[in-house]
């Protein structure tokens, strides 16, 4: 793929996935204003220089609800295709780094910068109420797919189970878990180069959940997950941090680089 093409939509169908361009030319996050500066400190790595900015970089950010201190002072830069994930206790922090990384949240210190290409999709654990009770799954998932044909997004909906005509089920029908199931195969569907998502097993199958982990291992982007499932964490973490009391650490037993596992495997079939 050239530096400014967009795969084809048939790829998609592959991998559930569109791969865009590189990142350049970073904007200013929810945070503050853009501070350019070429150092920056990378959690649990002392200082180091950045002079390409395709990347997102959380810089000294902080969260609090009155007295409550949620995180403090919170460095991260995550290179290009590092498959992050968070993990931690319940009510650590965990989804409001997310949702202050995603632009959902305006930290109490700090600034979350990006690129100007960067294609962010996001997921939460409550992603399916904001899918439309009136509309078939065809139809919502029709609502962020661009051009592709029906056919790519009825096969896309068929990974996640769904099969003929299943697809014109009207989203009011649904059981919790194939909501679920629609607002997932919604977020694959819709273009991005990073992926930030909040317990994305949830409330999933089985079947469901190994289709998402083989999905996101074959991700050629950027990924920041919170979660706890242990296929995300042995299959598709390149970098593990722990979020608990408000901070933030690398746990560099789990550091390993993008394809690393799978090349090892493959060596030892």
């Amino acid at each position: 793929v050239g530096r400014h093409e967009q795969r084809p939509h048939a790829q998609v169908i592959e991998t559930l996935f569109v791969s865009q361009p590189e990142l350049h030319d970073l904007l200013p996050g929810p945070g503050g204003i853009f501070r350019r500066s070429d150092r920056f400190v990378h959690l649990g790595r002392g200082v180091g220089v950045v002079r390409d900015f395709d990347r997102p970089r959380v810089d000294h950010v902080a969260q609090s609800y009155g007295d409550h201190v949620v995180l403090i002072d919170v460095n991260l830069l995550v290179e290009r295709g590092q498959k992050v994930v968070l993990i931690g206790p319940n009510g650590s922090g965990k989804s409001t780094l997310l949702k202050i990384i995603a632009g959902r949240l305006q930290p109490t210190e700090g600034v979350v910068q990006w690129a100007q290409r960067a294609r962010v999709g996001y997921y939460d654990q409550h992603q399916d109420e904001a899918l439309t009770a009136d509309r078939t799954m065809l139809e919502e998932v029709r609502t962020v797919a661009g051009d592709q044909p029906d056919v790519a997004l009825r096969s896309i909906l068929g990974r996640f189970l769904f099969r003929g005509d299943d697809v014109f089920k009207p989203i009011a029908v649904l059981s919790g878990g194939e909501r679920s199931r629609v607002a997932l195969a919604k977020f694959l569907i819709e273009p991005s180069n990073v992926l930030l998502l909040d317990e994305p097993t949830n409330h999933l199958d089985a079947a469901t959940r190994r289709r998402l982990v083989d999905a996101l291992e074959a991700y050629d982007g950027t990924v920041i997950c919170a979660s706890h499932d242990q296929a995300i964490l042995d299959r598709v973490a390149t970098r593990v941090y722990q979020v608990e009391g408000g901070e933030v650490r690398e746990l560099e037993a789990h550091r390993r680089e993008p394809g690393e596992k799978r090349r090892r495997a493959h060596a030892t079939e």
